[in-house]
């Protein structure tokens, strides 16, 4: 297991809407965001700088701000280096809210 930093109850609600958000835009673009964080990723580790992250998702055409950003740095930071996120531990995450399309709830 990874050693990332705690985050509290209400951060991690709101790094579940982003996860949502991200997932969203990535299933309804079709976006292989691993051959994009590739780019960034040179030595294969499975993590970038949050400055990298930021720029990734926004070249991308993400909706993302620095406080977003730093709530997923701090729930995915890889190793306890705050400056770093893992993501594919993040990307995995999104992965886990799928999208429910209208009229479907319940179903």
């Amino acid at each position: 297991m990874r050693n990332h930093m705690e985050t509290t109850k209400d951060e991690d609600d709101v790094v579940v809407a982003i996860e949502k958000r991200i997932n969203a835009r990535t299933q309804k673009n079709s976006i292989n965001l691993l051959y994009v964080f590739a780019d960034f990723d040179k030595n294969n580790r499975k993590r970038v700088t949050a400055t990298q992250f930021h720029r990734a998702l926004s070249s991308m055409g993400y909706e993302i701000n620095a406080v977003e950003i730093g709530l997923l740095v701090t729930k995915y930071c890889d190793n306890g280096e705050k400056d770093m996120i893992n993501y594919l531990d993040c990307l995995n995450a999104c992965a886990q809210h799928p999208i429910q399309k209208r009229g479907t709830a319940g179903a």
